[in-house]
């Protein structure tokens, strides 16, 4: 059996000393939340008419839970869906996760040629229930709301000014 000399057990000391900072970090780096993939896939149910599969995301004691549910089934029963969503901020605590991303979504009438663009700064607030992150807070969701996302009147049919 070979001896280790003075260097090399001090080299073996700092390495286990590193490993045992350096792997809870990692750990806790794949632990944190992804908020783009989560909001991409509320985005890409959206543009697919599945409004349940929107819905994952979120933790059922999110305050606006049924109302954002019922949007997003108005949303998608009427409209046709384009969305984009950027992460404008975020901050990382170990209580969770606060982000502001802007959503904008282009919206069609179902049959219709005629769209509407529009866009909202959202607040996202995402923590750890159980073993997964959910989304906790998402406001405003009046962007959602199926009875503002009507398509424009046509130019002949606008009041006049």
């Amino acid at each position: 059996m070979a001896a280790i000399g003075p260097k090399r057990g001090l080299l073996v000391v700092l390495a286990l000393a590193l490993a045992s900072v350096a792997l809870p970090i990692a750990a806790r780096a794949q632990e944190a939340p992804d908020i783009r993939a989560s909001l991409g896939k509320i985005a890409n149910a959206l543009t697919a008419n599945d409004p349940a599969e929107a819905m994952q995301p979120f933790s059922k004691s999110f305050a606006n839970y049924s109302k954002l549910r019922d949007y997003f089934t108005g949303l998608t029963n009427g409209f046709t869906i384009v969305n984009e969503v950027d992460v404008l901020d975020q901050q990382d605590s170990p209580a969770g996760l606060h982000a502001t991303v802007r959503w904008s979504m282009t919206v069609s009438s179902t049959g219709s040629n005629q769209s509407t663009q529009r866009m909202a700064e959202i607040h996202v607030r995402m923590i750890r229930e159980k073993q997964h992150w959910k989304i906790v807070d998402f406001s405003p969701i009046d962007l959602f709301d199926p009875t503002q996302a009507q398509t424009p009147t046509s130019p002949a049919n606008s009041s006049p000014r």
